[in-house]
């Protein structure tokens, strides 16, 4: 796949009385191939990916960027794909092309290994069978009178190809798995032997308790992003907006939604590691701020 994952850097900034964090993420690449033999159609397929992209931005809080090739002859196409010149994660492909059927053209591609998800966007509708044979994402029917179907379409195989890229935990729980995007967690609690994860999905934040320990969680994550900050706690460093000491040795983490989780004095110092503020005092009353920005 072609689609580099986001990652995370950082900016110091000092300030008279603080220590601010910036935080922002590098784009996710999709390529997007689509091949019409019109014009009119390739413009108006084109400018509505860029518009699911756009919000996609919003409810994701991710930078996507799209790089679109659009082709009027499948001839241009196959040779590019076929070379390695350009690997789509995404193509959209009509079935009546100039010189070939675009279900053929498919086929060849996917003979030659082009494992990307192709999806069918055209008049023809006789062809949903031929289509389940090259293992097509879907197949949209040219009614733009359905246009909030075709949009969410488009907008569904985005989001799968993002996810296909995330990285994500499996846990299990009296015989019940659970699939959680290492991007959506905040912070992990322990109690006794149970851990529970605290997350955010579908724009709502949810958790889930299953039987593990703080650990044996801190070794399986480690280098993901995560922090051991209290004997019960493992935070994402995503998550964390201020560092703080209360005086007295007593230290917390305040979290991109608000709550409040102790700072253990001893994990203080692998905290300020995690964000590379190594050797900065924290004086009583002293806050550091963590926020999020996007980058390019």
């Amino acid at each position: 796949m072609s689609i580099t994952r986001p990652e995370l850097w950082w900016f110091i900034v000092l300030r008279q009385n603080e220590v601010s964090i910036k935080r922002g993420r590098k784009a996710m690449i999709i390529k997007i191939s689509i091949c019409d033999g019109n014009v009119d159609a390739l413009h108006d397929i084109e400018s509505q990916l860029y518009h699911i992209a756009s919000e996609l931005e919003g409810e994701r809080e991710l930078h996507v960027q799209l790089q679109i090739k659009t082709y009027c002859y499948e001839a241009v196409l196959v040779e590019e794909i076929q070379s390695g010149r350009y690997y789509p994660d995404m193509l959209l492909l009509d079935i009546n092309l100039p010189k070939e059927n675009g279900i053929d053209i498919a086929m060849k591609l996917r003979g030659s290994g082009y494992q990307g998800r192709i999806i069918f966007i055209t008049h023809a509708d006789g062809y949903y069978l031929e289509a389940f044979d090259v293992h097509a994402y879907h197949y949209i029917l040219k009614d733009y009178n359905n246009n909030a179907r075709f949009k969410q379409v488009l907008k569904n195989c985005i989001q799968d190809v993002i996810e296909d890229e995330m990285e994500y935990i499996l846990l299990n729980r009296l015989g019940e798995t659970r699939k959680i995007l290492l991007e959506s967690i905040l912070y992990f609690e322990a109690n006794r032997r149970l851990l529970k994860v605290y997350f955010r999905e579908g724009g709502k934040e949810q958790s889930y308790e299953y039987y593990s320990s703080i650990g044996k969680m801190e070794n399986l994550l480690l280098g993901q992003g995560f922090v051991r900050c209290h004997r019960s706690f493992l935070v994402s460093i995503r998550a964390i907006a201020l560092l703080a000491s209360n005086g007295g040795g007593l230290y917390q983490l305040e979290l991109v939604n608000g709550e409040k989780i102790p700072l253990g004095a001893s994990y203080v110092e692998g905290v300020k590691e995690m964000l590379n503020i190594r050797g900065k005092s924290i004086r009583k009353g002293q806050r550091m701020h963590l926020q999020t920005e996007k980058g390019d």
